[in-house]
């Protein structure tokens, strides 16, 4: 990276776009004589270690010179070359306004962790070996009279802020304990009931939910630093 000891600059590109905002000028209508004096003066006060920086101020320096040389003696600059100053210039301040941008993603993104989902391989074999045709048959015959009863009953509505009161509870006197451990009866809604309970309890930093590898027992703990009590 490009160093100037008497300025905050990047390089010899960054510090004419410097002077060129300093002084309000179109990038297309740059003042090829002022700006060539103030980038000449920085230049000759900077210190250097780099052999290759020295030689990027040089070449951008010796290009100013040659190009103010032919504004003074009157000579007519090709437009290729001031046209190619121009193009560089309009680049590097893209690229820096790009670079800017994926700074401020780095800063806002830094403290969120990704965890690399594992590889799950799951073997399973059916044997069809003992499956005869009577078997079948008795399969389908159980599976029709299955579909023909017809089971009406009343679904009894989970609470969710109980289930919570429940959680806390359970986990304020055990300190510990497993998931399982509060799922009270062995059906879907129990389960999706006691789920949203964790989550909003883990939401609130009233308990930490830890799980060491995939398909271990989710483990509860109750959160000491923090004891609010669920209204």
């Amino acid at each position: 990276m490009f160093k100037v000891e008497t300025e905050v600059f990047s390089g010899p590109l960054d510090l004419l776009l410097s002077l060129i905002q300093k002084n309000k000028l179109d990038i297309c209508e740059i003042s090829i004589s002022k700006i060539a004096d103030e980038f000449l003066e920085i230049v000759s006060k900077a210190k250097f270690e780099d052999p290759e920086m020295i030689s990027d101020f040089i070449y951008i320096s010796g290009k100013l010179i040659e190009i103010k040389s032919r504004y003074m003696l009157y000579i007519k600059t090709e437009d290729d070359e001031i046209e190619e100053l121009v193009f560089s210039l309009e680049e590097y301040a893209r690229y820096k306004e790009i670079a800017q941008f994926l700074r401020d993603r780095y800063a806002q993104d830094y403290m969120y962790f990704e965890k690399i989902p594992e590889e799950i391989f799951i073997k399973q074999e059916l044997d069809l070996s003992k499956l005869t045709l009577e078997n079948i048959v008795e399969i389908a015959r159980k599976r029709n009279k299955e579909e023909q009863i017809q089971v009406k009953y009343a679904k009894k509505q989970k609470s969710l802020s109980k289930k919570i009161r429940y959680i806390q509870d359970f986990v304020n006197t055990a300190k510990r304990c497993n998931f399982s451990d509060i799922v009270t009866q062995d059906d879907k809604d129990e389960k999706i009931v006691s789920i949203l309970g964790v989550l909003h309890l883990v939401k609130e930093n009233e308990i930490r939910a830890m799980q060491y590898r995939n398909f271990d027992n989710i483990l509860l703990e109750k959160n000491e630093n923090i004891n609010k009590i669920y209204e």
